[in-house]
């Protein structure tokens, strides 16, 4: 037998600390630590405590110590609680106490299959709602009782109504006999059967939820069981690959757990809402979607609905239209992310009326958007006309602030402006044009600008920013207004390439234009070019409904350049 050391008191108070060393000497003195027995390496006893069942305490050594310890109290996981520190003073105190029995493993392989029989048919007559475990873990070979819901929901509502009775001193109890239920659903699992696991664990949710009581009262024992049952669902979902009825049923259930969640703290629960996001597959989650849009009306908080509201928009990110994604969150008091939206449409307006909806938080947070939108005036007066209402001190600091730093970015404005116009350059302009949009002062200083370096004859600089700000239109005025002395030769094509989608006509012109210029130049890498934009040239044509003129046109360039033979033969290569 494996010797088991005597601890000092100062090493069992430096394992469980000095509060559960304390309590777990008057547990000692007070005779709290009986049935107290040594099963080889173990020790084993029960310690009343303030629960009307006893806690199950064991220790168990190895040549360096503690290897193991439990308590089947709320807190005594891993065996630092103030029951495992009276079980290790009563073995340095009354060693003697301790029964020898031996070893489990031992005595139950001295048993014949009759005296084992017996055995598991007088447990089970104690805990009856072990039979379902036990039929679960019999060979594949035994028949077992089919996992039905309603089995399982019986067992679990009638320790719900036992427990209830018994009142606080019963969830200990309960923890244990639905941990036994869940045990059946892990045995399910290990044979890989998920959807009858999922039964199992689904009956434990389903009755804790009808039972809202003991949920919402969060006690940590049968908190932990609805944890295992959260993760094992987690694992069910994982390997029931298709779309079935079993993975519908525990997602809906899940969905309840999690606005029944909202309803009791105004908190969502991270776990459940990252499975549904992760888990559901494509029809799954409109369907999610379609629960959550009926639960929004009865929300009977506004953290409640701006929580549903996350997860909806959250399950159909790219696949709502404005005005589906307008809806969900005015239903869900989404204000931000419905402001968000409306800013980044250009619609400044209807931001600024939705956003005075909002509380005083989400105000500020709007205004800081509207500022870095370059809406610094409304931001500004949506904060001034709130502060005035309310009085809220921080509404006035951030009018405060704003007024500082717009002193300082006017001058900062001013200084780059100078600069620019002094040596202008593409970067300068995005410099300036980022200082000045959030003053409000980019409307005026922006035809300026144009105006300056068009009379300064900036013809690059200025084609590269009309395509910067997406003015194709004028970029490609500037291109064709200079094409006679050669200065809009090199951003000819960056213009025509800019212009393939909204314009296809006008960058086909531009293409054809810039093959002539290639073929003029000569040289066999220009004719290679040529012969790339060639075929953008014919993809253009057949986008713009002429593609029967293409024939025509390049017949129309080989006999114009019927003495370029390199470029005759590129031609040929490229399948042209």
């Amino acid at each position: 037998m494996t010797a088991i050391p005597v601890f000092q008191e100062a090493h069992i108070e430096g394992r469980v600390g000095r509060r559960s060393f304390r309590r777990g000497r008057d547990y000692f003195h007070s005779g709290a630590i009986f049935n107290a027995r040594r099963q080889g390496a173990t020790l084993k006893a029960f310690c009343t405590g303030s629960n009307v069942t006893a806690y199950r305490v064991q220790v168990t050594f190895d040549r360096r110590g503690v290897a193991e310890a439990d308590c089947s109290c709320p807190v005594g996981r891993g065996g630092y609680c103030k029951h495992v520190a009276a079980l290790l003073l009563a073995w340095r105190q009354r060693p003697e106490d301790f029964a020898e029995v031996e070893e489990l493993d031992s005595a139950l392989a001295r048993c014949s299959r009759r005296e084992l029989t017996g055995l598991i048919k007088d447990l089970l007559d104690l805990r009856p709602e072990l039979e379902e475990a036990v039929e679960s873990k019999l060979p594949a070979a035994v028949s077992r009782t089919p996992a039905e819901a309603r089995t399982y929901r019986h067992q679990a509502a009638a320790l719900l109504e036992r427990a209830a009775s018994a009142g606080a001193a019963g969830i200990q109890r309960l923890a244990e006999q639905l941990g036994a239920i869940k045990d059946i659903g892990d045995a399910f699992s290990r044979q890989g059967e998920f959807a009858a696991a999922s039964v199992v664990y689904l009956a434990v949710v389903c009755e804790l939820l009808s039972e809202g009581e003991v949920l919402a009262r969060r006690e940590a024992p049968v908190a932990d069981v609805l944890d295992q049952c959260i993760e094992a669902l987690g694992r069910c979902l994982a390997e029931i690959r298709e779309e079935t009825e079993a993975r519908t049923v525990i997602l809906r259930t899940l969905l309840n757990l999690y606005r029944f969640e909202l309803g009791c703290s105004g908190t969502a629960r991270g776990d459940v809402s990252e499975l549904l996001l992760n888990q559901a597959a494509g029809g799954e989650k409109r369907l999610l979607a379609q629960w959550i849009d009926e639960m929004l009306p009865g929300a009977d908080s506004r953290a409640t609905r701006r929580a549903l509201g996350a997860l909806r928009l959250a399950l159909e990110p790219d696949q709502l239209d404005h005005e589906a994604f307008c809806r969900v969150c005015r239903a869900s008091d989404r204000v931000f992310d419905l402001a968000r939206r409306l800013v980044g449409m250009g619609q400044i307006d209807q931001a600024v009326e939705e956003a005075a909806k909002a509380d005083d938080y989400e105000l500020l947070r709007l205004a800081d958007l509207l500022v870095r939108h370059g809406q610094g005036a409304a931001a500004e007066d949506l904060v001034q006309a709130r502060h005035e209402a309310t009085g809220e001190r921080r509404l006035g600091q951030w009018l405060k602030q704003r007024r500082a730093e717009q002193r300082d970015r006017q001058s900062a404005v001013e200084l780059s402006e100078r600069i620019f116009r002094l040596q202008p350059s593409f970067n300068g302009y995005c410099r300036l044009r980022k200082l000045a949009r959030p003053l409000g002062a980019w409307d005026a200083i922006h035809p300026q600008l144009l105006l300056f370096l068009e009379q300064s004859g900036r013809v690059g600089l200025l084609v590269r920013i009309h395509l910067d700000e997406n003015d194709v239109d004028r970029a490609i005025a500037l291109v064709d207004a200079h094409a006679a002395d050669q200065a809009g030769w090199g951003l000819e094509l960056e213009v025509a390439q800019a212009a393939e989608r909204a314009r296809p006509a006008e960058a086909l012109r531009l293409f054809r234009n810039h093959v002539d210029y290639l073929l003029a130049a000569r040289g066999s890498a220009n004719y290679a070019e040529a012969c790339r934009l060639l075929r953008k040239v014919r993809a253009l044509m057949k986008r713009t409904g002429a593609a029967r003129n293409w024939t025509t046109y390049l017949e129309g360039l080989r006999h114009q350049h019927r003495t370029l033979r390199a470029f005759l033969e590129e031609l040929d290569a490229a399948g042209l």
